[in-house]
């Protein structure tokens, strides 16, 4: 569909433009696809466009959820996660008078997330996190075993004929990545009305926030904006819902350029510019600044790379946001083979059950910082723990400490080399190998890569480059040890190096809360 039908769609149902300070156009699948472009230089604090409450499509403004019965909906937990909301747009969509035919009918009908990649394409990202985060398997599970059910018992609002159509498995994938892609966490306009079908409508991390201006419309408020743990969707939040917000849906996202932000009103949702944007720049509304990793699984794009660059800091390198996820499991296996013999490996998994039930990480978070994470070393030095001083730690009630002080801890060497082998581990899971100059090389290789390849290249690069720096802090820590065991157990550095931000003597917590 043309962006002009789009627009004047838009236009006819209460919509507002500024176009003469803003316009939509098409840019290279590889810059974006759609997006909007100032057309004359633009100030901070402009409105670019709104859009009306009314216009944007979730499960409070749909009629399916009534129309199947609040009971109903509720029973078949349609009121819970994303379901709902992509079975009323499954619906919409095949209802040629409704309301979001034609928004609908404009957006995309294929992705380059990793949802929809070959075996082939998904084993080049062997060794990132994004591989345990497609959720193929368990969106194929929801539809089988919640949507479809739900959509075979009434066939008065989902005729068979069409079971094949708009209410497929495949159709199912497709508003699934509309809904990772482009919906936003739309809160209450603070009315007193009830919707009994979406009163309990959950909201997701991976959806875009949309900010309550504390300040006249005027003069917005700063952006006070949470991202943390966004690879997690919550049952719980109930102050906000996902839904899908026409024309806002089509700006674009880049690291750390953000310029507009979108703020709610009792009935209108605003794009305000949050700085002077100048004619021909683009309008972004960067949500959070994620990781590539997460960029690819939600988008199917990344942040370009330098691949020349040698630092992870340095402008042009890989996403600054970049991170490692280390599961558990890795830094337990490798601390069992540090101990040796079964009885180790029996003593882990009653103290990995007391980690967890504590608010132990099941996975840890390495960045740019290079620095290791408080609950990481807290997790070795429990395994490590002798019977005796298990046995008080679970009396108390209280996980080793964190912190690492390297020529003070007497462990500090045997924990390394913990780490090490649990870095160790961990680099020989990427695909391509552990090297990230032989992933950089193939980024200026005369034959271009395929673009899902050129992807998947770009996401690891980033995560090897982390990993590769955070062996090389855990090796001077370890020399650090060695240095202070010669010198008969005192620390020997000293001045500005032994106390710069990060040093190989700098633990910190930036792990990730276990679910069970």
């Amino acid at each position: 569909m043309s962006i002009d039908v789009f627009q004047d769609w838009f236009s006819a149902n209460g919509g507002y433009v500024d176009k003469e300070y803003v316009g939509l156009t098409e840019f290279a699948e590889t810059e974006g696809g759609r997006g909007m472009v100032a057309l004359k230089d633009i100030p901070a604090d402009h409105i670019l466009f709104s859009i009306p409450r009314s216009l944007v499509l979730s499960t409070h403004t749909s009629p399916l959820p009534s129309l199947f019965g609040a009971d109903a909906w509720k029973e078949r937990q349609l009121d819970k996660g994303w379901g709902g909301l992509i079975l009323c747009m499954m619906w919409e969509g095949a209802q040629a008078d409704r309301q979001w035919k034609t928004y609908l009918d404009s957006l995309p009908t294929t992705f380059s997330t990793p949802m929809f990649w070959s075996e082939n394409e998904i084993a080049e990202l062997a060794g990132t996190a994004v591989v345990d985060k497609i959720g193929q398997q368990d969106a194929e599970e929801e539809y089988n075993t919640k949507i479809l059910p739900a959509i075979q018992s009434r066939s008065d609002l989902f005729p068979l004929d069409q079971l094949d159509t708009h209410f497929s498995l495949t159709a199912f994938h497709m508003n699934g990545s509309r809904v990772l892609s482009r919906s936003f966490n739309v809160e209450d306009d603070g009315s007193d009305a009830d919707s009994d079908a979406g009163e309990e409508a959950n909201t997701s991390t991976d959806a875009m926030d949309v900010d309550v201006p504390e300040a006249p419309a005027e003069e917005p408020a700063p952006a006070n904006e949470d991202h943390s743990d966004d690879d997690d969707d919550s049952d719980d939040e109930e102050a906000a819902e996902v839904g899908m917000v026409p024309m806002a849906d089509m700006l674009n996202a880049r690291y750390g350029s953000e310029n507009a932000k979108l703020y709610h009103e009792p009935t209108v949702l605003k794009m305000i510019s949050t700085r002077a944007i100048k004619a021909g720049e683009q309008v972004w509304n960067t949500y959070g600044d994620p990781p590539n990793g997460d960029l690819l699984r939600r988008y199917g794009h990344v942040d370009v790379v330098d691949a020349s660059a040698d630092d992870t800091n340095a402008a042009g390198s890989p996403n600054p946001a970049d991170i490692v996820e280390l599961r558990a499991d890795v830094v337990v296996r490798s601390a069992i083979e540090r101990a040796g013999g079964s009885t180790a490996e029996a003593a882990a998994k009653e103290r990995i059950d007391w980690w967890l039930d504590e608010g132990g990480d099941d996975v840890f978070l390495l960045d740019t910082s290079c620095a290791l994470p408080t609950l990481l070393i807290s997790l070795i030095r429990l395994l490590r723990l002798a019977p005796v001083d298990y046995e008080r730690a679970t009396a108390k009630g209280k996980l080793p400490k964190g912190k690492l002080k390297v020529g003070q801890d007497d462990d500090a060497a045997d924990v390394m080399r913990v780490v090490k082998d649990a870095l160790d581990r961990k680099a020989t899971e990427y695909a391509g190998g552990a090297d990230p100059e032989l992933d950089a090389r193939l980024l200026v290789a005369e034959s271009p890569l395929p673009q899902r390849q050129r992807c998947a290249v770009i996401v690891r690069l980033g995560e090897k480059r982390i990993l590769k720096k955070t062996l090389d802090r855990v090796g001077e820590m370890m020399t650090a040890c060695e240095a202070t065991k010669t010198a008969g157990g005192k620390a020997t550095r000293t001045g500005k190096d032994s106390k710069r931000k990060g040093g190989p003597e700098e633990t910190r917590g930036n792990g990730k809360k276990a679910r069970r």
